[in-house]
């Protein structure tokens, strides 16, 4: 039974070397999911290295159909949307890591469309 406890307890440190977290705290301050990139930046300073990408992600593209005055295009819904114009919709992602030196564990957060979507915690900072 013992032996049982200290092999769930080491797997459960080795499996913790990069995992994601839902927040990050900046001081005496928290950012989590969803808050956007400037908030990010005002509590947490400029990260140690970004990096911006763009990625194709399957979805309802975000386009006016007519007029906004037009009573038509009021009335189209998502789900439609998806029936009459399946696409993929281009998604601006950014990652910033922050490093805090040998005593701290890195953080990288990742954005999509400048909103926190994950916090990955990394090894040791260097």
């Amino acid at each position: 039974m013992k032996a049982r406890i200290s092999i769930l307890i080491a797997a459960m440190f080795l499996g913790s070397a990069a995992y994601s977290a839902d927040s990050m705290r900046c001081g005496n301050r928290l950012v989590s999911d969803g808050d956007p990139k400037a908030k990010v930046a005002e509590l947490c300073g400029q990260p140690t290295q970004t990096e911006r990408r763009t990625v194709l992600r399957s979805g309802v593209p975000r386009q006016n159909y007519g007029d906004d005055n037009d009573a038509r295009t009021q009335s189209v819904t998502d789900s439609e949307l998806l029936i009459h114009a399946r696409s993929l919709v281009e998604v601006e992602v950014e990652v910033w890591l922050y490093n805090r030196g040998r005593s701290s564990l890195m953080r990288e957060v990742v954005f999509h469309d400048n909103r926190i979507v994950a916090v990955n915690i990394l090894g040791h900072g260097y």
